[in-house]
């Protein structure tokens, strides 16, 4: 409905009514974007039925929805914004999640995409959380690789498979030694820290004051070795005297022998000068603790 209309006024009655008499702490908003209309009548400066149509979008009224949606859940509220090829920075400042990447890409193959053939709703600059929406390009017959791969992809690039696949309960708790998330600064796929030397393998960055923790991640079917340097001093938080660094995760060196997941001690100045060597099994990550 073109929020020109009418409708803009009555969509607010229907939600604060359902709010006021129902116990829900916010609103789900499914393609709330601007579209185009060619009726006259909805036009500010045209009110003269039968008048020719200039077309309009609906912008202005819009951001009106979700400035007024922002306002009457409050700030401990919920508003989350479901889209797709249309990730926009305006709306996305009044949601608090964002799930998107539902249709228009094509279906994964081989080894899947380049991260940085990604589409940008995968990570608008990390503005808000992010779900992207695994069904479209993979499902129930894709081959299994290509769903570690979609949860490694999302994992360096800071949002989160939606809906989580049992690949994604596998992955994810690497990442339980971080605790809380939001006292780290967090840098994608992209951060200029670490190099691997590898183009298919990647990283990302977890960092706050006195340690960071660096997620190395392959995204290919075989066993990679891999030579990781990190660049202290470019960190959010720069470690200028770093005195240790731990490999945890499901590392060949580690777990050949034992089967578990365990812990390898780093050389940190090896890490922060040339290099250190680190092997990632297949289609896994690990994730290196520095302090």
């Amino acid at each position: 409905m073109c929020l020109r209309s009418g409708w803009l006024e009555f969509l607010k009655f229907s939600i604060d009514r359902v709010l006021k008499n129902h116990k829900l702490d916010g609103v789900y908003y499914d393609w709330n974007v601007a579209l185009l209309c060619h009726n006259s009548l909805h036009e500010h400066d045209n009110k003269q039925s039968g008048a020719a149509s200039q077309g309009h979008w609906d912008m202005d009224e819009l951001l009106d929805l979700m400035e007024w949606t922002r306002q009457r859940v409050g700030p401990n509220g919920l508003v989350i914004v479901h889209n797709t090829t249309t990730p926009m920075f305006v709306t996305e400042n009044f949601a608090d999640y964002v799930v998107a990447n539902e249709w228009g890409y094509g279906k994964w193959k081989d080894q899947g995409p380049e991260l940085k053939d990604l589409p940008l709703e995968w990570s608008l600059v990390g503005a808000r959380s992010r779900g992207v929406i695994s069904y479209g390009q993979i499902d129930a017959q894709t081959p299994r690789h290509l769903h570690k791969i979609f949860a490694l992809e999302a994992m360096v690039a800071g949002v989160t498979p939606w809906p989580a696949s049992q690949e994604t309960f596998e992955l994810y708790p690497l990442l339980q030694p971080i605790g809380d998330f939001s006292t780290c600064r967090f840098l994608d796929w992209r951060n200029s820290v670490v190099s691997l030397g590898h183009p298919r393998c990647a990283s990302a960055i977890y960092s706050r004051p006195g340690e960071a923790f660096v997620l190395i991640a392959n995204l290919t079917t075989a066993p990679q070795q891999v030579q990781c340097r990190i660049r202290l001093d470019r960190l959010p938080h720069p470690l200028a005297s770093a005195k240790s660094a731990v490999l945890l995760g499901e590392s060949r060196k580690v777990t050949e022998s034992s089967g578990s997941k365990t812990s390898l001690t780093l050389d940190v100045r090896q890490l922060a000068g040339d290099g250190a060597a680190i092997q990632i099994p297949a289609t896994s990550a690990v994730l290196v603790h520095i302090r």
